[in-house]
């Protein structure tokens, strides 16, 4: 019956929604831990188990209680299990647990995780680890865990697994299970509109002076507020435009990311420079070069450079910058863009980031000089396709780049497996498809330029699906195929 509706949703935009199914909801006001109705596994030698905070004296909360879990005493070993009622999840197809945290000295955390069980909660060796919570801590955080591959289960149990020896403290609130994403948000909500293209031989490269501090259109800053993620102005992601770079490795121009300069209002800022790059027609693999400057980088989530096609699902590509030499300049060499998970045939973003809390320069901050990429010097005219954003409850984009006006594209897709199959488009030998025989197929869909681009709504109660696809570009006389792609919405 999914596949059914997967069907119709691709062929025709149907989408079902359905009512927010909750099946948990605690926010410890009962001034009880455990809950009613939950339970708590204490590991044998643990000296301390899971208790109650009150929020007015902490602040790391909502309300006048949260869960509450330390190490007790120092160098003592505590592990304990904070689990929840038997949830019923027969009757919905998709599971989140949301919650609110706070993570005290996070650089002593041993494990703050969420696991999961389907049978016997007394026992520890029945529940599998789902998250682990690496976040830089010291703030007040929301959570959202995707539980997908339990929907439909009939018995489920969550737990909050803690760990530690010494100083950390966690601290849970507003704990949430129901089958409702959260809202997606992109981290860097400023994205160019515009992507510079590659050459096949030379690729790209900037040491920002041609720019004279203006950032060009398929460049844009982000200065943002770590802990809320929005606009700051005493954020700094700077190539010149805000002012003149104080130490770039050559020339009058770098970038440069920190606190603003002179900045005594010492908070976490969240910096990241987004470039908009075109390789649509190259082979693979595309590297990065890059000179790098350590003004006194700790380690944090979003430290480093990353890639992506859609601007909410990045990989990292290198970093953190705390492994660079103090205050000097460093090449970074051969990083190599095309190992990450992202597919980069096309168009792709490039980010440096970096999140600090003092100024540039002063005890803080990151500058990065003269980047290069370079590609493989081959070229291609095969059609390559990409699903990019195929997240439940979001709206994904497919893209078939490389094509010639004037194609006709057809995408068929299949949820059961691929073939191969033979094809008969009618105005070429019939092509082989790594797709079952029969599967359907949209299309076709004219094109004008390099690339086709469609927008596909899809439905919030879907995930875990695998979807196998491939593409046809029609034109007289000749079909190219693409690619065969195997994805899973998230």
């Amino acid at each position: 019956m999914r596949c059914l509706a997967l069907t119709l949703w691709l062929m025709a935009g149907w989408v079902t929604i359905l009512p927010a199914q909750t099946l948990l909801q605690e926010d410890f006001e009962a001034g009880l831990v455990p809950p009613a109705n939950w339970s708590e596994i204490s590991m044998p030698g643990s000296l301390v188990s899971w208790g109650l905070a009150t929020v007015s004296t902490t602040g790391f909360g909502n309300g006048t209680y949260a869960g509450f879990h330390d190490d007790g005493v120092a160098g003592f070993f505590n592990e304990n299990y904070l689990i929840t009622p038997a949830l019923d999840a027969s009757g919905v197809t998709d599971l989140w647990l949301h919650y609110t945290q706070y993570t005290r000295f996070a650089a002593d955390r041993l494990l703050h995780a969420i696991a999961v069980s389907t049978s016997d909660p007394t026992n520890p060796a029945n529940f599998v680890e789902v998250y682990r919570d690496e976040s830089p801590g010291d703030r007040l955080s929301q959570v959202h865990v995707n539980l997908c591959a339990y929907a439909g289960e009939p018995v489920l149990y969550l737990a909050f697994h803690y760990q530690g020896d010494f100083d950390s403290e966690w601290y849970i609130d507003d704990v949430i299970v129901d089958d409702q994403p959260p809202p997606r948000q992109r981290p860097f909500p400023q994205l160019p509109g515009q992507f510079q293209p590659l050459d096949p031989i030379s690729g790209w490269s900037t040491d920002f002076e041609v720019f004279f501090g203006t950032l060009p259109a398929f460049m844009k800053a982000n200065e943002l507020d770590a802990e809320t993620g929005l606009a700051d102005p005493e954020a700094w992601c700077n190539i010149g435009q805000r002012a003149l770079p104080q130490n770039p490795f050559s020339g009058n121009f770098a970038l440069e990311m920190a606190l603003a300069p002179g900045s005594t209002n010492y908070h976490d800022v969240l910096n990241g420079l987004v470039i908009g790059l075109d390789a649509t027609g190259l082979l693979p693999p595309l590297t990065l070069d890059f000179m790098a400057y350590n003004a006194g980088e700790e380690t944090d989530t979003w430290d480093g450079v990353f890639v992506s096609t859609d601007g909410i699902l990045w990989d990292r590509v290198y970093g953190p910058w705390s492994s660079l030499p103090r205050d000097q300049w460093t090449a970074v060499n051969g990083v190599d863009l095309s190992a990450s998970s992202v597919d980069l045939q096309g168009r792709f973003f490039l980010l440096f980031a970096e999140e600090d809390n003092y100024p540039y320069n002063q005890l803080d901050g990151l500058g990065v000089d003269d980047i290069v990429v370079h590609t493989s010097g081959g070229t291609t005219t095969d059609i390559h396709l990409r699903v990019d954003q195929l997240i439940h409850g979001l709206t994904a984009r497919i893209t078939v780049n490389n094509t010639q006006n004037g194609d006709l594209v057809f995408i068929g897709y299949s949820f059961t497996g691929q073939g191969p199959s033979s094809w008969d488009f009618g105005v070429c030998a019939p092509v082989q498809l790594a797709l079952d025989a029969g599967s359907p197929y949209m299309g076709p869909f004219p094109v004008s330029g390099q690339r086709m681009i469609r927008p596909l709504d899809v439905p919030a109660n879907l995930c875990g699906i695998t979807v196998y696809a491939q593409a046809v570009a029609v034109r007289p006389g000749d079909c190219r195929v693409s690619n065969a792609l195997t994805a899973v919405i998230q």
